[in-house]
This record gives structure tokens, C-alpha cells and sequence, in this order.
């Protein structure tokens, strides 16, 4: 199923693996998308505890019974900058008790997290490890964009693919760089708006209309507006 990681799950735990020996597993578009691939699989595998989560949505849940069920398992807080300082407080104080080796990942840009972290000193002190992925130029996520459309079924054509630049171009900002992350989720709605219709979408691919040789349905530049 992967060509550039190992996914497997044992006792309940997932292991997920760069698998890039010849390039000393080095981070690439292709690798991100298999990893985001493998992270989804995880969420909807029900041998995995695992819980995906925003800061935001953290900050309004009751932590105590969250990491309980967790126990061995692991939570992954996606937006991390987010998280208040009650609920900074609250994840401090749990982790200090014996949770079962349950693995806490935060995730966000650099300085959301670096400004919790300062201001949350203790709070620093329980990670370990620190995994910093590279920033992609446009023309990078617009491969995996493209990579990412051809392992669900779909395939960009010329209109669609400066459609999508045009999406990245605009999200990119001096403060924020673009991530695979948010490719993917261009890609998921481009994807669901090439659907809604679906009588068309049917007698689209009867007719092959809109598919291209290897039976990929093609996506246009209006699946990609706003």
C-alpha cells in the first residue's frame, strides 16, 4: 500500500516508518502524503487508541476522562498554538501522572508553538523530541496536490492545476508557509465539489467525458474556487 513508509500495528500500538533507506529517509512530498495517509488509517483503525484533536476543540473537552481512555494509546493535538492556558495547565498536570506511555504529539507552525512553549516552561520540559518538516515551494505541494488527486481516482488538467497554484499562491503569507496538510484538504474539496452533481458526475464517466485514458475522473478549475 506505501512505497516510502512502513505501516503496521501491534498490542494496539501503530508503528509508522520512513522507509527511504536510499535517501536516508529523507522528507519528501511523496513521504508527507503517505504519512498523511497512514495517520488517517490510524484514526479509523479501531485496533489503534488514538485521538486526532484541534487545541481549539481541546480546550472545551474534560481532559481527565480523555486521557483515560488513551491509556497506551496516543493524542495528537493538530493546531497546538490554540490550546489555552487552563487546558496547558490541565495536559501538564495529567502528564505528570502514569498514563500507560501514552504519546502526546503537538502540532502547528514554528511560532504558535514556540509561544506556548516559552510561556509554558514546565509544560516544554515533558516533550522529548522535536520534528521540524521542511517548507515546500509551490511547485513541491502542487506535486503532491497532483500525486495525492492520482492515488484517489482523480487526475488535474491544465486549467486545474493553475487553479490550484492560484489556492496555494493566495494561502501563502509571510508568517505562514503553505503545508501538504492544507494541500490535502484543497484537494478533498475540489474532489467533493467534482461530485455534488452526481447524475453528471454518472453519466460523465458513462460517456467517458470526463475521465482520462486510465479511467481517472478529471478535475477543472471550477472544482478548485472558493
Amino acid at each position: 500500500m506505501f512505497e516510502t513508509i512502513k505501516y503496521e500495528v501491534k498490542e494496539g500500538i501503530a508503528y509508522v516508518t520512513v522507509n527511504r533507506p536510499k535517501a536516508m529517509n529523507a522528507l519528501n512530498t511523496e513521504v508527507l502524503g503517505e504519512l498523511h495517509t497512514a495517520f488517517e488509517q490510524v484514526a479509523a483503525d479501531d485496533e489503534v487508541k488514538v485521538a486526532i484533536v484541534t487545541g481549539e476543540s481541546l480546550n472545551k473537552k474534560e481532559l481527565g476522562n480523555i486521557i483515560q481512555k488513551l491509556r497506551g494509546g496516543a493524542i495528537i493535538i493538530e493546531k497546538a498554538g490554540k490550546l489555552n492556558s487552563r487546558t496547558i495547565k490541565e495536559l501538564n498536570a495529567l502528564m505528570s501522572r502514569k498514563t500507560g506511555e501514552l504519546l502526546f504529539v503537538l502540532e502547528d507552525q514554528r511560532k504558535p508553538l514556540e509561544r506556548i512553549m516559552t510561556a509554558n516552561p514546565d509544560f516544554k520540559k515533558k516533550f522529548t523530541s522535536k520534528l521540524e518538516l521542511p517548507v515546500f515551494i509551490n511547485d513541491e505541494l502542487v506535486t503532491f496536490g497532483q500525486t495525492y488527486a492520482k492515488e484517489n481516482g482523480y487526475k488535474l488538467d491544465e486549467m486545474g492545476i493553475l487553479a490550484l497554484y492560484s489556492r496555494i499562491d493566495v494561502m501563502q503569507r509571510e508568517d505562514h508557509a503553505v503545508t501538504v496538510a492544507e494541500v490535502k484538504e484543497i484537494m478533498d474539496e475540489a474532489i467533493k465539489h467534482s461530485q455534488k452533481a452526481n447524475v453528471k458526475h454518472l453519466a460523465r464517466r458513462v460517456f467517458g467525458k470526463s475521465t482520462d485514458s486510465s479511467d481517472r475522473i478529471i478535475l477543472k478549475e471550477e472544482d478548485f474556487k472558493i
